[in-house]
């Protein structure tokens, strides 16, 4: 039963993660001196996915030294307070301030939550992989009906919709409680704090390619989908609603190219340089071509293709890489902490840069073709040092 509570209290998560975004989205758009959407939506994906970084020094060993299921019940229930008292005091001081917070709190969520992951797989007998992919079908499956219903949520609900999402985090919070490990084993927390500075260190030393390449790939490809989207209402093709479900598309083309891409293992790298540089192409494209929401949803399953190609086969090489120092555990925690920085380096950058008017709202796909380039470089380095590529 651990594993089934686990599930719903993780696909309940997700699924509040994408609906606040989509609905803070549209209530900050709403207030006194709002910015383009274009920059709103950037920058809230920027400040939540920051949380995740922040905390993440203290997140995993906090994780460690209590128990898991109550560091959940901590977490969620908190933020769901927290999104409440925001709502009920108008976001004073700053609407910003409560999503941030909440973005810390959802990240020691998280990090409680994967912690879980190789117990309940000791526990209910399977593997870790198996649970593992479990976790990230319940978390999309939740995620990405999120966005939709956030929109739909502002525009039933604009003044009482965070009661609704305080009280499925509250919800999420009270399953996390089923969550029993019999096996669990709290351990000292500033051992282990020491230990997780420690293996950081080591880890980025010897594998920094591998934690930047991939982890930028998917900052990239988070910041277009938003751009994407943001685009589709600034021109009027659809409305917030519609153009709310692009992520759906750059889900449904990611998981066609992760599927494809143990075909392209004996090249990993080439096929990943490629398909990144394919990302980098048609990115500046996306704003003279956008006619429709027809052509746009087919370039963004077309890049979420590519993108599950260069992700999976790269990702999977650190897993590999850090599984054979017998640190698959701090490694796979390293690789989320680093992806969410790269989330937050995309989208905040494009986002205060849209936010000052440095640049054009049609401009930041430009900016995110340049970002790509970078991982496009770092690839083919690997592919050198790997013996892949040879001159």
């Amino acid at each position: 039963m651990a594993y089934v509570f686990l599930l719903i209290s993780s696909s309940c998560l997700a699924f509040v993660l994408g609906l606040l975004q989509f609905y803070m989205l549209e209530t900050l758009l709403g207030m006194p001196g709002a910015g383009s959407r274009d920059a709103t939506i950037q920058n809230i994906s920027a400040i939540v996915t920051f949380g995740t970084v922040l905390i993440y020094v203290l997140s995993g060993p906090l994780a460690s030294a209590c128990r898991k299921r109550y560091v959940m019940f901590v977490a969620a229930g908190c933020a769901g307070l927290l999104f409440v008292a925001g709502g009920q005091l108008g976001w004073r001081p700053s609407a910003w301030v409560y999503l941030g917070v909440m973005g810390v709190l959802l990240g020691i969520y998280n990090a409680a939550k994967m912690a879980l992951v190789p117990l309940v797989a000791a526990q209910i007998g399977r593997s870790t992989t198996v649970v593992n992919g479990g976790m990230s079908v319940v978390f999309l499956l939740g995620l990405l009906p999120g966005f939709p219903t956030g929109t739909w949520l502002y525009a039933q609900m604009p003044a009482q919709g965070h009661l609704v999402v305080g009280a499925l985090l509250l919800f999420a919070a009270a399953l996390a409680l089923g969550c029993v490990c019999t096996c669990e084993a709290p351990r000292p927390f500033a051992a282990e704090q020491r230990r997780i500075v420690h293996e950081t260190v080591g880890l980025l030393r010897r594998h920094w390619q591998w934690l930047v390449g991939g982890p930028l790939v998917w900052g990239v490809a988070s910041a277009a989908q938003l751009a994407a989207a943001a685009l589709l209402v600034r021109r009027g093709i659809v409305d917030q609603r519609a153009a709310s479900c692009m992520p759906i598309f750059a889900a449904g083309g990611a998981v066609i190219g992760t599927a494809l891409s143990p075909v392209f293992l004996r090249r990993r790298y080439s096929a990943a340089m490629l398909a990144v540089l394919g990302m980098a192409c048609l990115l500046p494209c996306v704003p003279h071509v956008a006619v429709s929401f027809v052509v746009v949803a087919g370039l963004v399953v077309v890049m979420g293709v590519l993108f599950g190609v260069a992700t999976n086969v790269i990702d999977s090489a650190l897993l590999e890489r850090v599984a054979a120092e017998g640190r698959e555990g701090s490694g796979a925690a390293l690789q989320s902490a680093m992806l969410a920085l790269m989330m937050v380096s995309a989208s905040g950058s494009v986002g205060q840069s849209l936010a000052h008017g440095w640049i054009t709202p049609d401009a930041q796909f430009l900016v995110l073709s340049g970002f790509a380039m970078i991982p496009a470089i770092i690839i083919l380095r690997m592919a050198f040092s790997t013996g892949e590529v040879r001159l």
